[in-house]
């Protein structure tokens, strides 16, 4: 398995993001909470982890979340193994960052079964 962790600037669209990816086949989504902060009631989000299978699972998902993020022109941080990168609304670059990432991980984890 593959994780992915996406931290959203506007933690109120885990919930959003998580059912868009819940479509994806071989993802399971689930957010993980944060301490509470003094005065605050109950946990908040932390981020949302986003656990693949290999055989392209990941770039399905990259591909849902840059469509997602795209369509609500938000800021997200995406961890894949050891790269980061910072998605805000549209980024072709940032974009292509993610899915090379995506696919090195993918090799590796399918060498790792071989």
């Amino acid at each position: 398995m593959i994780e992915l962790r996406v931290y959203l600037v506007d933690n109120g669209g885990i919930g959003s993001l998580r059912t868009w990816l819940a479509d994806v086949p071989e993802a399971s989504v689930e957010p993980v909470p944060r301490a509470s902060r003094p005065g605050e009631q109950g946990d908040a989000w932390d981020f949302l982890s986003v656990l693949c299978g290999t055989g392209g699972a990941v770039t399905v998902v990259v591909n849902a979340l840059a469509t997602w993020i795209e369509s609500k022109v938000t800021h997200a941080r995406v961890v894949i193994g050891e790269t980061e990168v910072e998605l805000r609304g549209p980024d072709p670059e940032a974009l292509t960052r993610l899915v090379r990432a995506a696919g090195e991980i993918e090799r590796a984890a399918g060498h790792e079964r071989d």
